[in-house]
């Protein structure tokens, strides 16, 4: 498992949103995001989750999807009814 810092992730929520996406903060993480969801139109899904490592610390894990799967469907189904 290959683990990011703040700043890689900074650019891709940079990218989705210049290409009129969105990202989608599902829920807060310990220290800054722990999940997240990043979409637009024409390109892969992109999930961001935060790891854990320490009380000072964590990571990042980027995983991008040509369907998003069913249970971040449903995540962002209720993330829009709550609106």
């Amino acid at each position: 498992m290959k683990l990011f810092k703040m700043e890689a992730v900074d650019k891709v929520y940079e990218f989705y949103q210049s290409k009129g996406g969105e990202v989608i903060i599902l829920e807060e993480g310990s220290l800054l995001d722990g999940l997240v969801v990043c979409i637009a139109p024409g390109f892969r899904s992109c999930v961001i989750r935060e790891v854990f490592l320490n009380e000072w610390s964590s990571g990042y894990k980027v995983r991008t999807y040509r369907k998003l799967p069913k249970n971040y469907e449903k995540l962002l189904e209720e993330y829009y009814n709550k609106e």
